[in-house]
């Protein structure tokens, strides 16, 4: 059996060679997001606003629908509006394949789908490390960009989903708070996120 003495006496043998290094450690605050591809780049959509992923099976467009709403689709017996998040964002719609999907957010009492080219996985991200997007790329067409994240070899751009809403302003228009729209009704299968 080993007595305490001889414990202590290696932590001051330790002690002895040299001044203990303060290790000071690393401080971090995760957040989960889901990311999607949109027109390739790698975006970011904050979980605590996702309700569920669905895959694309029929879309209802409603004349005269607000700028970038692609249509309404049915989520059980719910009409849910579906934002084309590629025309949001300046870039030309596509047609629908099976990787689209359709991200269901929850804002203001309200469930919104966002159309994206596909959902990759939902990742862990430190708060701490989220950087303000360049001066250099920023625009008043990019307003809805809360921050840039270096995910391991690829940049994920966070979106902030009440500025990616604001559906009174198409891009180079100034950020309102606007009114969600509602619509006619269409089919939508759920699928949940990796």
């Amino acid at each position: 059996m080993v007595d305490s003495d001889k414990r202590l006496s290696v932590l001051d043998f330790a002690d002895g060679l040299g001044p203990r290094e303060e290790v000071e450690e690393e401080l971090h605050e995760w957040e989960t997001w889901v990311t999607c591809r949109i027109g390739g780049t790698l975006f970011g959509v904050p979980v605590r606003r996702a309700q569920e992923v669905l895959r694309v099976s029929e879309l209802t467009r409603v004349p005269h629908a607000p700028f970038a709403v692609r249509g309404v689709t049915n989520l059980r017996g719910q009409v849910l509006p579906v934002l084309d998040l590629r025309l949001r964002l300046g870039l030309d719609s596509v047609p629908l394949d099976d990787d689209h999907r359709i991200i269901v957010v929850g804002l203001e009492g309200r469930l919104i789908g966002l159309l994206v080219d596909s959902v990759e996985q939902v990742e862990q991200i430190d708060r701490l490390r989220i950087e303000d997007p360049p001066e250099e790329v920023v625009t008043t067409d990019s307003y809805y960009i809360s921050g840039v994240y270096q995910l391991r070899e690829h940049l994920l751009v966070l979106l902030d989903t009440r500025r990616v809403l604001d559906l009174q302003s198409e891009p180079g228009d100034a950020a309102s708070d606007s009114e969600i729209p509602d619509g006619d009704s269409a089919s939508a299968e759920s699928e949940e996120a990796e």
